[in-house]
């Protein structure tokens, strides 16, 4: 018989000659199976997909010096049910301009949504794009209404701006697609977009800065969010708008004096949302115990007019502007102020509105209704203050008196000094004569 030193011997030969033929497999199947986790997937080229056309020729899409302009090509669906977006960008990729977003409808009409697009590759001024977060229709027949494209904005090539997000370069195309595979076609038409020439996003906040204002602390202010566009179009009406807008929740302390406990500043995750607003909706709002109802959609001129004293303050921000788009309110908007011995603080806080940029307009031009998409930037919002005070407004309501008016309550308030000053002139010989006596008395 063997010896049992032998037999050990034996199978751990065996041991180590197993393991040299298995890991390689195991190995292979670990590493690989990890890879096909982790590793994003290989797209085909910009040029590759371009050049599968016979009509493409790739001598009408050179390097333009200066022009940073974002020219859409064509889209293509994957058999993933991925969407791509081919796109010719004239200053070529040594600045690589790239685009950031999308503004697309899945109808041959309207209801557009604002897309993120993903960067995949390029061939000098060729890009290829995916959209983020869209899945193919399965149905047969499909339809692409894109109205405009965007890129970050850059102080350098289109000038400074504290508030411009992307910028947007007009598409206005439907893309009808039909079938699968190899089957699928794709026709293209031209349809128009309105530009938006000039646009503002604005908080506008109102305190409660009456006399009584300190007796409700909390309950002092409220702020709308609004859009203000003007559009070269003769348009008549606005009849309806839809905005895309994002939003965030925060809160500010500040005026801070003395030693004590200061509120922790709160700022929540932003959120986006789709907003669409008709001209006969109607809204409200309260400063000074003054209530205020306009509609969501009018004039500038409507708006200021309808907000009367309380829009004084921020009179300047809306000239320039032919349409005010009242898109929502901040319900859980608060200005709170605290005063103690020690110490004090004010603070603000609610929902705020960060970015926004207008989708489609339903609008009266000339007797014709049209419904169509808007090449408008993505832009961050401002705020504007209604900072007049009670004393502004007894002065305002003084100033509106006729000469008489003036005149008999100049003598009214006269007369209560001279009462008030002789009153105060007794205590205080009151308060003498009886200093004198203590120290006669001592």
């Amino acid at each position: 018989m063997e010896s049992k030193r032998k037999i050990q011997y034996k199978i751990t030969i065996f041991l180590l000659i197993a393991t040299m033929l298995i890991f390689p497999f195991f190995s292979t199947f670990v590493f690989t199976s990890h890879a096909k986790t982790d590793a994003k997937p290989i797209y085909s080229s910009v040029l590759e997909d371009l050049e599968k056309s016979e009509s493409f020729d790739i001598g009408k899409y050179p390097i333009v010096i200066k022009d940073y302009s974002l020219q859409f090509i064509q889209i293509a669906e994957s058999s993933d049910n991925e969407l791509f977006i081919y796109v010719y960008q004239p200053s070529g990729n040594d600045l690589d301009l790239r685009a950031t977003s999308i503004n697309l409808a899945t109808d041959e009409n309207l209801d557009y949504k604002h897309y993120e697009l993903e960067y995949l590759n390029s061939y000098t001024t060729l890009y290829k794009y995916k959209v983020v977060d869209f899945t193919v229709s399965s149905e047969e027949e499909r339809y692409y209404n894109i109205a405009s494209i965007f890129r970050k904005w850059d102080v350098v090539y289109d000038g400074s701006s504290e508030l411009e997000l992307e910028k947007s370069f007009s598409v206005g195309q439907v893309v009808q697609v039909s079938g699968f595979g190899k089957d699928v076609t794709y026709s293209y038409r031209k349809t128009e977009v309105v530009p938006i020439s000039a646009k503002k996003a604005l908080n506008v906040v109102c305190f409660d800065n009456s006399f009584f204002s300190w007796m409700t602390p909390g309950e002092n202010g409220y702020c709308s969010h609004v859009v203000l566009f003007s559009t070269d179009w003769q348009i008549d009406k606005v009849i309806e708008a839809k905005v895309y807008a994002e939003y965030q929740y925060s809160t500010y302390t500040y005026n801070k004096h003395g030693v004590g406990y200061f509120p922790e500043d709160v700022t929540e995750e932003p959120y986006s949302t789709y907003i669409t607003r008709r001209y006969d909706e109607k809204v409200s709002v309260s400063e000074n115990g003054n209530t205020y109802t306009f509609n969501r959609i009018m004039t500038s001129s409507e708006y200021l007019s309808a907000l009367g004293d309380s829009a004084e303050s921020y009179k300047e921000d809306f000239e320039g502007y032919d349409w005010v788009l009242c898109i929502s309110e901040a319900s859980d908007f608060f200005s709170y102020s605290y005063t103690g011995v020690l110490y004090g603080y004010e603070q603000i806080g609610g929902t705020l509105l960060q970015s926004a940029t207008i989708l489609e307009l339903t609008f009266d031009m000339g007797g014709e209704i049209y419904s169509l998409g808007v090449v408008d930037n993505l832009s961050s919002a401002d705020a504007v203050v209604d900072s007049h005070s009670w004393l502004d407004d007894v002065m305002k309501w003084f100033n509106s008196l006729s000469l008489a008016f003036k005149i008999l309550i100049g003598i009214v308030v006269g007369a209560l000094l001279l009462i008030v000053i002789y009153f105060v002139f007794k205590l205080l010989k009151l308060a003498i004569e009886a200093i004198n006596n203590l120290f006669k008395g001592g």
